[in-house]
């Protein structure tokens, strides 16, 4: 996976992602989505919290790799001559970004013409964008689109087998794989994720 990343001040910490006993998981990640959000910088604008949708969902990939043997390729990597995606699972291509917009659409279209179905996960508002750009080019009945937090939640449910006692278990497993993933395609360590 390579990334491009803007440099934010050298003063900046890890974002954080709490813990609280009791709190949903949706409520940890979206207060560690807010946390990124609130990173932005001129040169950055949205790109931090995309790289951050970005490499969480590589890691939950790569936790599904180990954990139910299915085939996942990252193949941003110049090792695959594939479609502009972020990842492909099987004969799907998934493309995280929290500011979709009529480019991503267009990829998606010639995904289709390659035999190929696409994924799009986004914010909430992202994915209200990507159904009404999608509905506009009648196309939203073949396009997956996911909110990123409820394709984080579903996951981590089902791999915590619903019992409360595994989730920080899950979560710091997601969290080391976020961070090896941030320390082998970024130049930028304040975007690694401490757990508290």
């Amino acid at each position: 996976m390579n990334s491009t990343t803007c440099n934010l001040p050298s003063s900046a910490q890890s974002l954080r992602l709490v813990l609280k006993e009791g709190e949903s998981i949706n409520a940890c990640l979206t207060s560690l989505f807010a946390d990124a959000r609130r990173r932005r910088t001129k040169e950055c604008d949205a790109s931090i919290l995309s790289l951050v949708m970005k490499h969480l969902v590589g890691a939950m990939l790569s936790m599904l790799r180990d954990k139910k043997r299915a085939l996942v390729d990252d193949f941003q990597s110049d090792r695959f001559a594939m479609p502009s995606g972020d990842f492909r699972v099987q004969d799907m291509v998934i493309y995280v970004t929290s500011i979709p917009e009529w480019p991503l659409l267009h990829r998606c279209f010639e995904d289709f013409d390659r035999g190929l179905r696409p994924l799009v996960i986004s914010t909430r508002a992202g994915v209200a964008l990507v159904e009404s750009l999608a509905d506009e080019v009648g196309m939203r009945c073949r396009l997956e689109v996911l909110d990123i937090t409820q394709f984080l939640v579903a996951n981590m449910l089902e791999w915590t087998g619903f019992e409360d006692n595994q989730r920080r278990t899950t979560f710091e497993e997601l969290v080391a794989r976020y961070n090896k993933i941030v320390e082998d395609c970024e130049t930028d360590p304040s975007l690694k994720i401490d757990v508290a």
